[in-house]
């Protein structure tokens, strides 16, 4: 059986790279975004990078067949150009651009990028939400990733889960699976860590269809064997994922939310 999500996992160290790539990681993210995130997220336990455009080169040369995403600063008419060109220049397989509010960005930013590399737009914001119809009318996407940290506090909500019980998600994710979109959610803790535990969690994201998903520090606090284990039980846990008991997923992720 092959296996059905693409794993991400954020870093810029060229040796933990190569170990993740080895350890079953499908795509190294480089996370060049800075603009903004301090006052957004500073106030939550998220990832605020301090990568630089030069470790896409370093890790490049590593790496024998994962991909390298570079996450972009949001749409800035005077600084993404630069930053594109500069990300492909350097080696990148995927650019992602987050926090987008309007059509005109994306559209914007697929011209910058022309083809050359695979365009993973990040929504995580309302804005964005309410633009994806003029978006996906444009069809100009292969790929997108929901973000849920970003959005949920732009909901105003008070756990990013919500997203799912009050049918955001469901609905963003009807819209895209129409166009034959290439999707992923959010982030995943280990197996049996994170407010939800990661196996709660990988199973909702595999019912609603999400192909791809970002690995929490949690799967990689060390350099030891401790990350090619946890992607082990994840892949386990992805590969006795039924379909058929999608309902019994879902009222296990409800559960599980009640409590947190």
């Amino acid at each position: 059986m092959g296996f059905l999500m693409d794993l991400m996992l954020i870093t810029n160290s060229p040796v933990y790279a190569k170990y993740a790539e080895k350890s079953g990681v499908d795509i190294i993210f480089i996370d060049l975004e800075i603009d903004g995130k301090i006052e957004r997220q500073g106030h939550l336990d998220t990832v605020i990078s301090s990568h630089d455009i030069k470790d896409v080169s370093r890790i490049k040369k590593v790496l024998k067949k994962a991909k390298i995403l570079v996450r972009v600063n949001p749409y800035n008419e005077f600084k993404t150009e630069q930053e594109v060109e500069d990300a492909i220049r350097f080696g990148a397989d995927m650019i992602m651009l987050p926090m987008f509010t309007t059509v005109d960005e994306v559209i914007a930013v697929h011209k910058l990028i022309n083809n050359r590399c695979t365009f993973v737009p990040l929504l995580e914001t309302v804005s964005a939400v309410e633009s994806l119809d003029k978006i996906l009318e444009a069809n100009i996407l292969t790929d997108l990733h929901i973000g849920l940290n970003d959005l949920h506090l732009d909901y105003k909500l008070r756990h990013m889960f919500e997203l799912f019980t009050n049918g955001t998600i469901d609905t963003l994710v009807s819209k895209l699976k129409l166009k034959g979109i290439n999707y992923g959610i959010g982030g995943v803790a280990s197996m049996n860590g994170g407010d939800i535990e990661g196996e709660t969690v990988l199973n909702k994201y595999l019912s609603m269809g999400s192909n791809r998903v970002i690995l929490s520090r949690s799967f990689h606090r060390s350099y030891s064997e401790e990350l090619h284990a946890e992607i082990d039980r994840l892949r386990l846990v992805e590969g006795s994922h039924k379909v058929e008991n999608s309902s019994q997923y879902d009222k296990e992720f409800k559960a599980s939310l009640v409590k947190i």
